[in-house]
């Protein structure tokens, strides 16, 4: 699956190789690893993410079909049950219909619960797989800001800083020491 990070891949690998020519081979290789391990922890989680998105939209249309299907069998049960009623030689008046009509709105309210159900399975699918592709780039993004920190603190590690306020002419102007035996 090809997610457009490749060149990421490729300028660390690139970067570890310049390093270990100039000899900062331990701080770029632990950089480069930091990276590598973002990359594939985004791929993941951008895969789960289009997976659970998929999952989002099969649950739903699922609870469609089978609430379709309740419906019909909702219709087989009402024809039945006349058939019943005009096979006991009975008339299909309003009073021996009752019976027929409450067949038919319980197989409508066992259709809408259904789609119901799956309706809020679904969104909470598609609400995980945003999530998932949001910690996605999170952690592409920490692994980045990382592998950049582990970089700058080995470039600058080699070299001697000095911090504010500990250089000689700061302790001249602002302790008092003039370096003259005080």
């Amino acid at each position: 699956m090809c997610t457009g990070l490749e060149f990421l891949a490729t300028a660390a690998s690139t970067a570890s190789s310049a390093a270990a020519a100039v000899g900062g081979w331990g701080t770029v290789a632990g950089a480069a690893g930091t990276l590598f391990s973002g990359i594939s922890q985004y791929q993941a989680r951008s895969d789960a993410a289009v997976a659970a998105g998929q999952q989002a939209g099969y649950t739903a249309a699922t609870a469609d079909q089978q609430a379709d299907l309740i419906r019909r069998q909702g219709r087989r049960e009402v024809g039945a049950a006349r058939a019943a009623i005009a096979g006991n030689n009975t008339a299909l008046d309003e009073f021996s219909l009752i019976n027929t009509r409450e067949i038919a709105r319980a197989a409508e309210q066992d259709a809408q619960m259904t789609i119901l159900s799956g309706g809020r399975e679904s969104d909470s699918l598609a609400q995980q797989a945003k999530g998932y592709a949001k910690s996605a780039g999170n952690s592409l993004a920490g692994s980045l800001l990382s592998a950049g920190g582990q970089a700058y603190t080995g470039w600058k590690g080699t070299q001697q800083v000095t911090l504010p306020g500990n250089d000689a002419a700061s302790q001249f102007y602002f302790n008092g020491t003039r370096g003259m035996g005080d």
